[in-house]
């Protein structure tokens, strides 16, 4: 399954996100009670758009003690959750649960394609970079967990093609630019940028617009 190889992902594991910050963040709302998590919240990267673009999609999945994934690809949201961080990088930030149909919408462009053996990583196809001009060897970035003394970090690493500058790209952020109509978006995009580090832990990032 694994196209990159195992001690680069540890290497890259070494500048892993941030941890679970939901509980730092105030609900935006009484109604938004954060859920009681099925395990560790182990982010994978933020997805940015410019439409309202203050508000910020965190994606993550669960792990239990051992850093095995939590869930099963019978139930793809129990690998691939998110949740919002409203008005992000203000005093007014705030966690708003994510809605279901908007989740089902973003599970079709993070496609979760199946588990490692030893549950510790998974596949995600990037299905969106379908509707782009864009030379990467493959759509699918692998999900590696590791543990270190303060819990579970995880990497998500895209193999880059030329375009990209060659390498991989750890996945920190990924930015889309929607199409619309009459201020109505639509489920195509003219562009996403996918924005993180290289396996020597400097900025990288790379845009691919629509074909």
């Amino acid at each position: 399954m694994n196209i990159i190889p195992a001690l680069l992902l540890s290497a890259l594991a070494a500048s892993a996100a941030p941890r679970d910050e939901r509980a730092a963040l105030k609900p935006c709302s009484a109604d938004y009670k954060i859920p009681e998590a099925p395990g560790e919240v182990v982010r994978l990267f933020e997805l940015h758009k410019d439409k309202n673009p203050q508000n910020v999609l965190i994606v993550h999945t669960y792990a239990d003690s051992s850093c095995k994934l939590v869930g099963d690809v019978k139930d793809k949201g129990s690998l691939v959750d998110m949740y919002w961080r409203m008005n992000s990088g203000t005093d007014k930030e705030c966690y708003k649960p994510t809605h279901p149909r908007i989740k089902s919408e973003t599970w079709k462009s993070l496609e979760v394609k199946g588990m490692t053996p030893d549950n510790a990583g998974l596949k995600i196809d990037l299905t969106q970079l379908d509707m782009l001009e864009h030379d990467l060897p493959t759509r699918e970035a692998e999900v590696g967990l590791t543990k270190d003394a303060d819990g579970c970090d995880a990497t998500v690493v895209l193999p880059m093609g030329e375009k990209g500058g060659g390498g991989v790209l750890r996945i920190e952020e990924m930015s889309a630019k929607g199409k619309y109509r009459m201020g109505v978006p639509r489920r195509e995009i003219e562009s996403l940028e996918l924005k993180g580090v290289d396996a020597a832990n400097r900025p990288k990032s790379v845009v691919y617009k629509e074909k």
